[in-house]
């Protein structure tokens, strides 16, 4: 089990089978690929569907997401990591004015 600190995110390369755990706290996870986003919260659990980037962030003020992942599916170098939380920051607004309707 792994801490997700705020402001930081998990991206996982061809992790088709991957089974994501939240063990506490809440994350968004979005695939590649995928039209809709997951929201879990602890005790839920998502199987990664396609072989695409998978990019897991925690949610809530100041919260630590603790998250399981076994499966298939790596960790992206940190770089790749930074890169994605960019363009997710970009794509953030439109996520989630399209979950609140």
């Amino acid at each position: 089990m792994q801490g997700l600190d705020p402001g930081r995110v998990w991206s996982l390369q061809r992790a088709a089978g991957a089974r994501i755990t939240v063990r506490a706290g809440k994350v968004w996870i979005t695939e590649s690929g995928c039209a809709d986003d997951v929201f879990l919260c602890a005790g839920q659990h998502h199987v990664v569907a396609g072989q695409g980037r998978v990019v897991i962030e925690p949610q809530g003020r100041g919260a630590v997401a603790w998250v399981d992942i076994s499966g298939p599916g790596r960790p992206a170098a940190p770089r790749g990591a930074q890169r994605a939380w960019g363009m997710l920051a970009r794509l953030r607004p439109a996520l989630r004015e399209r979950h609140a309707a």
